[in-house]
């Protein structure tokens, strides 16, 4: 399922060169360190709703804006985003204070379609599908998130995903390495989220209250990229005898 070629090991190098702090490698035309142990979002939005008897839902979206706590142009010539693809959902939403939320699809995407708009969650969903994770139980009672809004306006996030569809080559994901403390079982992936006091607007109509907010997002991973960065160097090496061989006809 993984591809690489010339093209992308060339940019692969050229991070190396770069001062990538691993050999680089190449997910599909993401560019990703040899080891990836986290996905860093520094251009996280989210939606929380709630309605007048309490309830309410969450959605989110973002931009992965580098690796391993590195930031650089992750996919040359579009963006790797994504979306809330299924929402999640609560009966008592507490504002301030935590909520614990049901339900929750994240899909990543390709998107060379659009810029990315952290007001417009639609531009974080108009792209190639990458890969999707589905929210695992925090708590053995069905909870897969838990969120804080505080009074001022900053909070957070925590919650743990399973691979659900491998999308291009993705499957290297499929690993059972983040433990959930509340379950003492394994999930693929664990996700933290940080929003500063003041990165808040709140709007009410019909009811419904909304809560506007953004910040920076981590995606905890463990994954090694079967493609090491040192094919990056043979296939400059093919490169080169190429172009030697045709000068020498």
């Amino acid at each position: 399922m993984k591809k690489f070629n010339i093209v992308r090991s060339i940019a692969a190098l050229g991070l190396v060169g770069a001062g990538f702090a691993a050999n680089a490698a190449s997910i599909d035309g993401v560019i990703t360190p040899e080891t990836i142990t986290e996905f860093d979002s520094g251009s996280f939005a989210q939606i929380v709703t709630k309605n007048a008897d309490g309830s309410g839902s969450f959605t989110a979206w973002g931009e992965v804006t580098g690796f391993n706590n590195i930031s650089y142009d992750v996919f040359p010539g579009g963006q790797l985003t994504y979306s809330v693809t299924s929402d999640y959902t609560t009966n008592q939403i507490n504002i301030p204070g935590d909520t614990l939320f049901t339900g929750g699809v994240i899909t990543f995407y390709l998107d060379n379609l659009t810029a990315y708009d952290p007001t417009n969650q639609a531009t974080a969903e108009d792209g190639t599908v990458w890969m999707t994770i589905l929210g695992r139980d925090l708590n053995a009672v069905g909870d897969t998130f838990l969120g804080t809004i505080n009074v001022l306006g900053g909070g957070g996030g925590t919650a743990f995903f399973d691979l659900l569809l491998a999308g291009l080559g993705t499957d290297v994901f499929d690993t059972n390495t983040k433990l959930i403390p509340t379950t003492g079982e394994f999930a693929d992936f664990s996700w933290g989220s940080s929003i500063l006091a003041g990165n808040t607007t709140t709007t009410t109509s019909g009811g419904v209250t909304t809560y506007y907010s953004t910040g920076s997002g981590d995606l905890g991973a463990s994954a090694t990229i079967p493609e090491p960065g040192s094919l990056s160097l043979l296939g400059l090496g093919m490169l080169a005898f190429s172009a030697r061989k045709k000068r020498s006809v």
